[in-house]
């Protein structure tokens, strides 16, 4: 997939979009905070969604369009009910979730540090 296709989702999907998925991350954050063996996909989530809410927010912009779109759609299966493995099921339900940002976050694990670094300025 080129930067050209990542560029035209990213247009279909919209800001306002994105500032929902932010939005409703913020609970799911929850939920992964309170399992200790998730601290890792915590942090990196965390910071996909403060990501997602400065990208929203015009506050960060150094960011490639593919980024965005991995992110989004890694929050959007995080918050979606309609998981490979139903989140009502304790710890197990969230496997498939901690994948999906695992597998996200190193995929763009540049970027994500890109970003931690602009935060402490």
């Amino acid at each position: 997939m080129t930067n050209q296709f990542f560029e035209e989702t990213l247009n279909n999907i919209g800001e306002k979009d994105i500032a929902q998925v932010a939005k409703n991350a913020e609970g799911i954050l929850d939920d992964f905070k309170k399992i200790g063996a998730l601290k890792k996909v915590y942090s990196n989530l965390k910071t996909m969604v403060s990501l997602i809410k400065d990208f929203y927010h015009g506050n960060y912009r150094d960011i490639s369009p593919k980024t965005i779109f991995l992110i989004t759609a890694a929050i959007i299966y995080v918050i979606s009910p309609a998981d490979f493995i139903p989140d009502i099921f304790p710890l197990i339900g969230f496997t498939d979730d901690a994948t999906v940002v695992t597998i996200i976050a190193r995929a763009i694990k540049y970027e994500l540090d890109k970003y931690r670094i602009w935060q402490e300025l």
